[in-house]
């Protein structure tokens, strides 16, 4: 089952949500291949994060697989998966807009990390 884990220092109350969680499904889904009733997405605001040396609105995803994550696949995710993703309050700045770092750990573990340029 792969599960999809996406920490930001933005406090979510009060933000919609559900197209987080559509948009990380479908992604997932279609790149690994998976059926989407069996993606997990677990979304946590307000986490402490610190990325660059600062505090600024930042946010870090690790996508999980027990396997599909092959290195084509795993280039996709760390390329596309986030890419229309707007800041949860400014609906302008889109993800390839922003700095992006990403820390491939194995082929079964990707890393995304972004924050907003200034």
């Amino acid at each position: 089952m792969p599960c999809v884990q996406i920490s930001t220092n933005v406090c979510l109350d009060g933000v919609d949500t559900d197209p987080i969680f559509s948009e990380a499904t479908k992604v997932v889904s279609q790149i690994i291949g998976r059926p989407e009733e069996f993606v997990m997405v677990i979304l946590k605001g307000s986490v402490p994060i610190s990325f660059e040396r600062n505090k600024e609105p930042a946010a870090y995803a690790e996508i999980i697989s027990m396997g599909g994550i092959t290195s084509e696949k795993r280039h996709k995710l760390v390329t596309n998966a986030f890419k229309n993703r707007y800041h949860p309050h400014n609906n302008s700045p889109r993800i390839e807009d922003m700095k992006r770092k990403t820390d491939l750990m194995s082929s079964n573990y990707v890393q995304v990390k972004w924050r907003t340029q200034e």
